[in-house]
């Protein structure tokens, strides 16, 4: 009897203690914050000059300008959830590349996707600007998933830049027997 009394209140205060750890509220989300804040503070692990961190400034001012602009002209977080809802359903259909923007296009009206293209290359440019003041030490100093995009974007960089194969031009034999008969 005295053992199962025991277990009995060991299970209620078990019970009790786990319903405690689902009332704490969750941490809020910052997914949603304004990524200015995301990128400063992600970039406190790394020892900026002074020089770098009134670029990085600049930079976070050009692009809170340009996002106000956006927003006074109607983008808004719905429009960007629209945006990804259409991609997920274009992805669950099996398309990619300009199949799946084609299929997003579809879902906004053309104003609409103007506004997200201008949200996107003013997002676009602040992370180029910032990954261009960062020296490759600093680069390697920050966590794996901030330095996978610069390094995405160096390795894109350098891949424009290579210069065109030298040999002969596409269709340069087919011309010269035409030349020649």
């Amino acid at each position: 009897m005295k053992n199962l009394l025991v277990l009995t209140f060991v299970a209620l205060m078990t019970v009790s203690a786990t319903a405690d750890e689902k009332a704490k509220p969750k941490k809020e989300r910052t997914r949603n914050a304004d990524p200015t804040q995301r990128i400063t503070k992600t970039l406190e692990a790394v020892d900026l000059t002074a020089d770098q961190q009134t670029a990085v400034k600049k930079a976070t001012d050009q692009f809170q300008a340009t996002m106000t602009k956006l927003r006074d002209d109607g983008f808004n977080p719905e429009l960007n959830k629209k945006r990804v809802a259409a991609m997920k359903e274009a992805r669950k259909a099996g398309l990619k590349g300009k199949e799946m923007q084609a299929k997003v296009a579809e879902t906004v009206s053309a104003e609409e996707a103007e506004l997200l293209t201008n949200a996107m290359k003013a997002s676009r440019t602040l992370r180029q600007s910032i990954a261009g003041i960062l020296t490759d030490e600093q680069r390697a100093a920050l966590p794996e998933n901030v330095r996978r995009q610069f390094t995405v974007r160096q390795a894109k960089a350098k891949a424009d830049a290579k210069p065109k194969r030298e040999g002969k031009e596409k269709g340069e034999k087919k011309r010269k027997e035409k030349e020649s008969n």
